[in-house]
């Protein structure tokens, strides 16, 4: 999981509207991480509110698979999650198909969301995915145990009061900081005996 928030813990304004938190390093950084991992995964609200690429615009490689969860199909067809830069696939439930590179996949109707997703990350042998947002995204992941690491890019000089509130880890331990000008970035791993 990766997010960014401000120092009072916020990842964006109360309305939803995006707030550029990181800075421009730690932002090569996280499109380095993009291109080391196979897949990167947001809900449909990042999708409306940022209408984010997720592709690797600042570094270089391969982009990753994007996997969009949007259980009643709300997306329209212009969002940049759509475009042909990269596969993109999402998950819902409602219908399976494939439409050029964008590909949907229904999860059974006794089956939830997450658990969807981790089947179908198993059934096509894609073995780490960055889980990028929103805060309810993440914290649905993070509350349902499935995660093993997480990436949290704190702005130590940005502080905006008030705003929707950044996910809370539980279970964590924290391996490593590292500072980026403003930006301090903390590594946490899942607190599970298999990492001790």
């Amino acid at each position: 999981m990766k997010w960014a928030q401000t120092r009072d813990a916020f990842i964006a304004s109360e309305d939803g509207t995006p707030i550029k938190i990181s800075n421009n390093f730690t932002n090569k950084y996280v499109h380095k991480l993009r291109a080391e991992t196979p897949a990167i995964l947001v809900g449909k609200n990042t999708v409306l509110t940022d209408n984010p690429s997720l592709t690797i615009r600042l570094w270089e490689g391969k982009n990753p698979i994007r996997i969009i969860i949007d259980s009643d199909l709300e997306l329209k067809n212009d969002v940049n999650v759509f475009n042909d830069e990269a596969t993109t696939i999402v998950i819902n439930k409602k219908i399976n198909e494939t439409v050029g590179n964008i590909i949907f996949y229904k999860v059974a109707e006794d089956t939830t969301i997450q658990d969807g997703i981790i089947e179908f990350l198993y059934e096509q042998q894609i073995n780490a995915v960055i889980i990028e947002g929103g805060a309810t995204t993440i914290q649905h992941f993070i509350d349902a145990n499935l995660w093993d690491e997480a990436i949290v890019i704190t702005n130590t000089a940005m502080a905006i009061k008030t705003g929707i509130s950044s996910p809370i880890l539980k279970g964590s331990i924290l391996l490593h900081t590292k500072n980026v000008f403003t930006d301090r970035i903390d590594f946490h791993k899942q607190n599970d005996n298999e990492f001790l």
